[in-house]
C-alpha cells in the first residue's frame, strides 16, 4: 500500500536527463530511512526518460511521477513537486546528483533532536569537479553574518540537494522558486527562506554533486539577466554588503568581457570600484580599453593558471 503519510518528500526535478537520472533515483531508493515519497517531475522530457521511471515505478509505490506537457523551467518542476508533496518535510535532489545511504536517517535524527526555531537543516555536499574534489560548504553560517555575506563571500554553497526543509515553513510563508529567474534559484530561495527562518549546519557531506560539466554549462549562458535580476530583487540586502556587490560586479564584468562586450563590462567594472576598490577591479577596468588581443591572453593565462586575477572569494559561478 502506498504511504499517504510520508514523513519526507523528496523531489527530483528533470529533464532530458535519461542516462544520468537512474543514479539519482537508486540512490534515494537505497536509503537507510524508508518512510518518504519520491517525486519525480518530468520537466517535458523528449527523450525516454518515462519510460525509466515507469519501470522503477513496478518495483516501489513510493514513487510518483509528474510530468509536464511542455518545458516550463526548474523552478516550475520544484513548485509542482512542492504542491504535490504529502511530507511534513521537503528535500530536493538534482537528476544528475545522488544522495549518500544515510542521508535522509541522518537529516531526520537531527530533525527530531532540535528546536522547531530551525526550519531549515543543511548538510555539506561533495563536489565533484572536471578539476577534482571538495567538501562544501566549510563552516555554518554565523548568528550575526548577512545570508548574502555568507553565500557570496564566506563560500557558503548551499546546493538545493542540500536544504531539509520544514514544509510548514513554506506554506505559512508562501516560499515557492521563484519561476521568473532563468538562474540563481537556488541563491534565492535560500535567501527568502533565510528572511523567515533558522538554519542548521549538519557538519557532514551527505549529498554528491555532480558537477563535472559545470563550466561547460556556464560558458554556453551568455545571458546574465538573471544576475541583474537577483540584485534588483535583494538590493537593501546587497547595499548593506558592499564588498559582496563589488564582487558581483566584478565577476559579472570577467563573464561580459570573456564575451567581448566590452563596454558593459566597462560598466560593471566601475560599479564594482565604486563599491569597494581593488587592483583586480581597476586591472580590468583598464584592461577593457587595451583591445580584443590583450584581452584573449588574460583569458588564456587563467585558463592555464585556474587561479590568480579571476580567482574570487565568491567561488559560485554566476
Amino acid at each position: 500500500m502506498k504511504n499517504n503519510n510520508p514523513k519526507i518528500s523528496v523531489i527530483i526535478p528533470t529533464y532530458n536527463r535519461a542516462q544520468v537520472l537512474s543514479r539519482a533515483i537508486q540512490s534515494v531508493l537505497k536509503q537507510t530511512f524508508n518512510d518518504f515519497e519520491l517525486i519525480i517531475v518530468d520537466d517535458g522530457s523528449s527523450d525516454n526518460t518515462d519510460e525509466i521511471v515507469k519501470e522503477y515505478i513496478k518495483k516501489d509505490n513510493r514513487i510518483k511521477y509528474i510530468k509536464h506537457d511542455v518545458n516550463k523551467g526548474g523552478n516550475k518542476a520544484r513548485n509542482t513537486g512542492i504542491n504535490n508533496s504529502l511530507g511534513d518535510y521537503i528535500t530536493f535532489l538534482d537528476s544528475d546528483d545522488e544522495y549518500l545511504p544515510n542521508n535522509l536517517e541522518e537529516r531526520y535524527k537531527i530533525r527530531q533532536k532540535i528546536s522547531n526555531d530551525y526550519g531549515v537543516i543543511y548538510n555539506q555536499n561533495l563536489k565533484k569537479t572536471n578539476i577534482g574534489k571538495k567538501i562544501i560548504p566549510k563552516k555554518a553560517i554565523k548568528k550575526n553574518e548577512s545570508i548574502i555575506k555568507y553565500l557570496f563571500i564566506n563560500q557558503g554553497e548551499l546546493q538545493t540537494n542540500t536544504l531539509f526543509i520544514n514544509k510548514k515553513v513554506l506554506i505559512k510563508n508562501n516560499i515557492y522558486f521563484d519561476e521568473n529567474l532563468k538562474r540563481h534559484q537556488d541563491w534565492d530561495f535560500t535567501i527568502r527562506l533565510k528572511d523567515v527562518t533558522n538554519f542548521y549546519f549538519l557538519n557532514k557531506y551527505l549529498s554528491i554533486w555532480n558537477a563535472e560539466n559545470e563550466n561547460d554549462r556556464v560558458s554556453k549562458q551568455k545571458d546574465y539577466s538573471a544576475s541583474f535580476q537577483l540584485i534588483e530583487k535583494f538590493k537593501e540586502k546587497f547595499k548593506k554588503e558592499k564588498n559582496v556587490l563589488a564582487n558581483f560586479y566584478y565577476f559579472l564584468g570577467i563573464r561580459h568581457l570573456e564575451i567581448e562586450k566590452r563596454k558593459k563590462a566597462r560598466t560593471l567594472f566601475i560599479k564594482s570600484i565604486k563599491n569597494k576598490p581593488s587592483f583586480k577591479n581597476i586591472f580590468l577596468y583598464l584592461s577593457t580599453f587595451l583591445g580584443s588581443s590583450w584581452t584573449k591572453l588574460l583569458f588564456k593565462i587563467n585558463f592555464y593558471k585556474k587561479r590568480g586575477l579571476f580567482k574570487l572569494k565568491m567561488k559560485t559561478k554566476l
